[in-house]
């Protein structure tokens, strides 16, 4: 039983496999842009290998799109892979996080210590809180002339009793 391959080919690619004149001119054109993925990747603190595979693979692709109308092909390649490179860079910086458990300048205290916790509550803030409340309990429980004012008044003083000894109750900040 013989089995047959059907390959099927994209619009400028090649039908057969690439040559050594082929393999050659696209190890020509890297070391033709080889300084300049060098000084991005100084430039940027990224590795070198990955930013040389990444001009490999567009160089293909220029190749593949055809270079018939293009004069200097060194020249096309160097500036194509010159803005690829400023791109990824570009992008990376976008998206550059930082892990909040990491270390901070010469400290061994890291963002996540140094960022106020939503969860934790001050003693200070605790204590200074249920002092004003306590002022205001007196106005609150005082008698009033309309009672469905006086109502909603304590109604509301409960509810901020009931979130200040729930905040009191908070993990205490280091």
């Amino acid at each position: 039983m013989t089995t047959t391959l059907n390959v099927t080919t994209r619009p400028g690619w090649p039908t057969e496999p690439p040559g050594d004149e082929r393999d050659t001119l696209v190890l020509s054109l890297l070391e033709a842009v080889s300084p300049i993925i060098r000084y991005y990747a100084e430039l940027a603190h990224l590795e070198y290998e990955e930013l040389s595979q990444d001009a490999t693979i567009h160089i293909i692709g220029v190749l593949d799109a055809g270079v018939e109308r293009i004069h200097n092909l060194p020249a096309y390649v160097r500036l194509r892979v010159k803005s690829r490179i400023i791109d990824k860079i570009r992008s990376l910086a976008r998206h550059r996080t930082i892990s909040s458990d990491a270390p901070v300048g010469d400290e061994e205290a890291s963002l996540a210590d140094l960022l106020p916790s939503p969860y934790c509550t001050e003693p200070l803030d605790v204590l200074l809180a249920q002092e004003c409340l306590q002022e205001i309990e007196a106005r609150v429980t005082a008698p009033a002339k309309n009672h469905q004012r006086a109502r909603m008044i304590r109604e509301r003083w409960d509810t901020a009793l009931a979130s200040v000894e729930i905040e009191g109750r908070a993990a205490q900040c280091s």
